[in-house]
């Protein structure tokens, strides 16, 4: 019998490091729902109080615009400041690495405007 020809690597049985992508780090720090939003409506009105930015964004409860705001300010996206008067005013705003993400969502945003369908409610029939 003739030797087989090596033309394949061997199997390697060390595992390789896993080194996170750039996007998986991304989309760890903003992708959860609402963070995007909020970078945008923050972005879009230099500062924004935390009423205006419940107000603006549909759907978003009390408590996770609160977990939300925490995470990204702790992430360095957002600046949080604090007033002192009576009442308490809180205003937040963009950090610079924070501006630098909103461009960065800006094509995707005129993305979807631009092919984004909003799916039909289907019919019911009535039998």
């Amino acid at each position: 019998m003739a030797a087989r020809s090596s033309s394949v690597a061997p199997k390697t049985t060390a595992k390789k490091a896993a080194v996170p992508l750039a996007i998986d780090t991304a989309l760890g720090m903003m992708g959860d729902k609402y963070t995007l939003a909020i970078i945008e409506r923050i972005y879009q009105n230099n500062a924004m109080r935390f009423l205006g930015l419940e107000q603006g964004i549909p759907g978003i409860s009390p408590r996770t615009l609160s977990i939300r705001l925490k995470q990204l300010e702790k992430d360095g996206l957002i600046h949080r400041q604090a007033f002192a008067q009576k009442p308490p005013k809180v205003e937040y705003t963009l950090t610079e690495k924070g501006i630098a993400l909103a461009h960065a969502i800006q094509p995707l945003s005129r993305w979807a405007v631009q092919y984004h369908q909003p799916v039909a409610e289907p019919e019911l029939a009535l039998v």
